[in-house]
């Protein structure tokens, strides 16, 4: 069975990152009902398709793109593809509840220990070792990780 062991100060940094996932995610769900909702989409005379402020679908599209690509929402999608990844082998009935209980731990661990978040069917060293392989998917997704011995040039 494979460590999954950070350095603390990505550890703290991917932690840091689980803690704005809220606030990004809502700053990205604005932006985007920003960018979709400029205008209805017509067509010009020549048959391409626009919205009704005159930007073409093209244009919309590549503003979608590069928002996707903002470093803070890539951040975000970090956090959930590290999220899925771990709780893919859960029951479906779990692992929402397997998710906001290792988003509460990284939120406020203080506040919200693993006997306080009634997670059953994961012991708590088994949550404990779930919460550190999100955090290491976290940093690997978002290319934090030292290069290994065998990588360096």
């Amino acid at each position: 069975m494979e460590k999954y062991n950070l350095p603390a100060c990505l550890n703290a940094q991917c932690i840091w990152i689980m803690r704005g996932y809220d606030r990004c995610r809502s700053e990205y769900l604005a932006a985007r009902r920003d960018i979709m909702t400029m205008g209805a989409q017509s067509f010009d005379e020549s048959g391409v398709k626009t919205s009704s402020d005159g930007r073409s679908v093209e244009e919309v599209t590549a503003h979608l793109q590069a928002l996707d690509n903002y470093p803070a929402f890539r951040q975000m999608f970090a956090v959930e593809h590290a999220l899925d990844a771990v709780v893919e082998n859960f029951p479906l009935t779990m692992r929402d509840r397997v998710k906001k209980a290792l988003m509460l731990s990284c939120k406020d661990g203080r506040v919200c220990p693993f006997e306080r978040l009634d997670v059953p069917g994961v012991s708590r060293s088994g949550f404990y070792r779930l919460r550190r392989h999100v955090l290491y998917n976290i940093a690997q997704e978002l290319d934090l990780l030292p290069l290994s011995k065998s990588k360096r040039f």
